[in-house]
């Protein structure tokens, strides 16, 4: 019993390791294409960079669980994870706490597949803790771009949007159509 918990303890070791490097590597990478960041950032660089975030985080994770498919694999020595392909979707399932029971390890393993669980739980959460980051990031990006436009510029853009706005509103009148009764 005392193998598996100090294989699984390595493991976290080594999943919070993977997921400290990749974290940094895409902080490091935000901040040096911060420049871009100077001028107003348009919806598509918005989702660039919120895509390219979760792509990141997504692939940190898949190499995490190739991490721990790789013990699976190299433990079992009975039947109960036929391939390679097996320990994958048992660690992914298992990584991510869904927990099928459609594939087993042993019975003295199953403590270090308990680790398993924690630890894809710890760095879930760290992983939305860091897109919530970029987010707010992004979120301040905006209100500073917006605050140091010039007056007139400020309202130039909230009439040239009440202007859109009631135009909109006029052309739904136009046509015909009754706001408070769409669905």
């Amino acid at each position: 019993m005392l193998v598996p918990i100090i294989v699984g303890i390595g493991l976290t070791i080594v999943t919070v390791a993977i997921h400290a490097v990749g974290t940094g590597f895409w902080i490091r990478n935000l901040f040096i294409h911060r420049d871009h960041f100077r001028a107003r950032l348009g919806f598509v660089a918005v989702l660039n960079i919120l895509a390219r975030t979760a792509a990141t985080l997504l692939v940190m994770h898949i190499i995490e669980v190739l991490v721990w498919a790789t013990l699976y694999w190299w433990v079992q020595s009975e039947a109960l994870i036929n391939t390679f392909e097996d320990a994958m979707y048992f660690s992914a399932v298992t990584f991510t706490s869904l927990g099928y029971g459609d594939i087993v390890v042993q019975s003295h393993w199953r403590i270090a597949a308990g680790i398993q669980a924690m630890t894809g739980l710890l760095v879930f959460g760290w992983s939305t803790a860091l897109l919530f980051a970029v987010v707010q990031r992004l979120i301040v990006i905006e209100e500073l771009n917006l605050e140091t436009l010039p007056k007139a510029a400020k309202s130039d853009q909230v009439q040239g949007a009440s202007r859109r706005s009631v135009e909109s509103s006029s052309r739904n009148v136009s046509d015909g159509r009754d706001l408070e009764s769409a669905p």
